[in-house]
């Protein structure tokens, strides 16, 4: 696998604030939160808002404060700890234990797949050992692969799974992982077949990597 981008840092980071408010949009939606694109942009924008349900204006802001945690975390090493806290933040209020792993097997809605209770040294080991990759996407897409299977977390797995994945992505000049709405649809069918093992983890990150990851460079006036 090679890198499809190669952005400077500046370069990335701009890429990535610049499409902050679809990355927020796009990860709600693979949580299977019923918003707008419309009500996420009001919310980011901090703009009056005459109607909304006030579970979703949390969501939108507590994914909008991980992404900035994500930023001010460049250059700093990914690790547990990391995982817990961006949990605590993304599922806050969401009516689960938020910021500690699962204590207890979950089975994965629409598929055969039950996850195990997590174990912590297993996961420091895999952890240490996807970040030893040396390619920055390949890297990235394995400890997003990982991550969305293990299911560590009661909820927001997917996105905290992506979030962590761009941290990468960005720090390395790589772009950024963005599912397209177009796209959720297959994506969801692909992570279903993923974790009942229909189709293997090359497979999964294949499509990710073909399909899912934006370069564009942004132009600073």
């Amino acid at each position: 696998m090679i890198n499809k981008n190669e952005l400077t840092l500046r370069e990335n980071v701009m890429l990535s604030q610049k499409k902050r408010s679809e990355q927020i949009y796009l990860s709600l939606l693979l949580e299977d939160y019923n918003v707008t694109d419309t009500l996420v942009n009001a919310v980011y924008n901090k703009e009056v808002i005459n109607t909304a349900d006030i579970n979703e204006i949390n969501a939108i802001l507590n994914y909008k404060e991980a992404y900035r945690e994500i930023i001010q975390a460049l250059r700093t090493d990914i690790d547990l700890d990391l995982l817990l806290k961006l949990n605590k933040v993304i599922a806050r209020d969401d009516g689960f234990d938020w910021g500690v792993l699962r204590s207890s097997r979950m089975p994965i809605a629409n598929s055969s797949y039950i996850a195990d209770i997590p174990n912590k040294e297993e996961i420091v080991i895999y952890l240490k050992d996807i970040l030893s990759i040396e390619n920055s996407t390949e890297k990235a897409l394995n400890l997003f692969s990982y991550l969305v299977k293990e299911n560590m977390f009661w909820s927001v797995n997917i996105s905290l799974a992506l979030i962590v994945a761009n941290k990468i992505m960005i720090e390395n000049g790589c772009g950024i992982i963005l599912i397209q709405e177009k796209l959720i649809y297959e994506f969801k069918g692909l992570y279903l077949a993923y974790l009942n093992s229909n189709i293997t983890k090359d497979d999964f990150i294949q499509f990710i990597y073909e399909k899912c990851i934006d370069g564009e460079k942004v132009i600073h006036i």
